[in-house]
């Protein structure tokens, strides 16, 4: 019963036009009021505080950071001319330079948001431009990292395709691995 009243009252707050985040914290600090139990609300400022110090949170701006540096610098676009060099005269050949180019990138940076932004921003609207689908020149830069969701769905966001259609690439090829 306190469970269905918990979530009506989430409901009704959200029905009277709060945003989501007011409606949940609003409904939290009501609910450890009505339950008689407002020590629970000294945790509040705590919690809120170690969340923002993670130094897994802290690390994505930095690694996108990085990736627009190698941007600016230049870095990227020579990674790019290089990876031509190697590989470009093959058939297809702007889809092995960037599946060359991102095999360069995963092992300077270490990170796939580094990648992402790094080679992404070049890669996609070149293959873009060459004709390659949206959907298979951002799946094929992603396609070499590790099963991150999290940058799936990033880039899902950016390029307004579905998530699941950039996903399914991976599940190939762990699968044929």
């Amino acid at each position: 019963m306190v469970t269905a009243a918990i979530f009506g009252l989430l409901v009704l707050l959200m029905l009277l036009g709060l945003p989501i985040a007011v409606s949940m914290g609003l409904t939290a600090v009501m609910s450890f009021l009505a339950l008689g139990t407002p020590n629970l609300l000294m945790m509040v400022p705590q919690r809120m505080y170690a969340g923002t110090t993670s130094f897994t949170l802290l690390a994505i701006p930095f690694f996108i950071l990085a990736g627009n540096l190698m941007n600016t610098g230049g870095m990227t676009a020579r990674l790019v001319r290089f990876a031509q060099c190697l590989v470009g005269h093959i058939r297809g050949g702007l889809g092995h330079v960037t599946v060359v180019t991102n095999m360069i990138m995963a092992g300077m940076s270490g990170a796939a948001v580094a990648d992402a932004v790094g080679t992404g921003n070049i890669l996609i609207p070149a293959m873009e431009k060459a004709g390659y689908p949206r959907v298979f020149s951002t799946a094929l830069v992603k396609e070499l990292w590790p099963y991150i969701m999290a940058l799936t769905v990033c880039l899902a966001l950016i390029t307004y395709i579905p998530w699941l259609v950039l996903w399914i690439p991976n599940l190939v090829m762990g699968v044929s691995r």
